[in-house]
């Protein structure tokens, strides 16, 4: 059966998880796409520490190769965003979630794309949970409290396993903009651990 795809939008956006720059560099190198445009969102070691803990089971090895594959990653990028600034772009999860509508609108805004009052109107009533939906725990849930994710992280993870990832993802989370966990930390406690960064 021969099946016809009809796309009334002049955009189309790919998500790609754990798609390497030095991939996209070669992408756009032998695709030569005028209108492309990269957004590389990052997200603290810390938080992927806490999410995949359980899959790594806490090897050195493991999470060292997952360090040195972003910083890897920052550096691509900062290459490429110097050749090409009007379409790379850097957006850190924790900034996006802290601020959603201001960030969508630069997001939008760099991309070339108009933020509609839909877009605002499905932001504002997606960033947070209704009353009448807190009641149950739903992973799938379209609605979140945003501001709560940027650091939820603090409430998993000990003061060891900070420390833990803060050494051996020294260079990425100094590149990317995130400071250490004071020392006097402890797990529940949420500082706001970012400083202004410009790559």
């Amino acid at each position: 059966m021969r099946m016809h795809l009809m796309i009334k939008s002049n955009v189309l956006t790919i998500i790609m998880c754990r798609l390497h720059m030095s991939q996209v560099n070669t992408f756009v190198k032998t695709q030569g796409l005028k209108n492309l445009k990269v957004v590389f969102l990052v997200r603290d070691p810390r938080a992927m520490y806490s999410s995949l803990k359980a899959l790594f089971n806490k090897s050195k090895t493991g999470w060292r190769t997952l360090c040195d594959e972003m910083l890897d990653d920052v550096k691509q990028f900062a290459k490429i965003k110097s050749i090409m600034p009007n379409k790379f772009f850097f957006l850190r999860y924790e900034d996006l979630v802290l601020d959603i509508q201001n960030e969508s609108r630069k997001l939008m805004k760099n991309l070339g794309l108009k933020y509609s009052k839909t877009l605002d109107k499905y932001i504002k009533t997606h960033s947070h949970i209704p009353d009448n939906k807190k009641t149950t725990e739903n992973p799938h849930s379209l609605f979140r409290e945003t501001q709560e994710n940027a650091f939820k992280w603090t409430q998993y993870i000990s003061s060891k396993e900070a420390k833990f990832m803060e050494t051996i993802c020294n260079d990425v989370m100094d590149k990317m903009g995130y400071e250490f966990v004071p020392s006097n930390w402890t797990t529940g406690q949420v500082p706001r651990l970012l400083k202004p960064i410009e790559i």
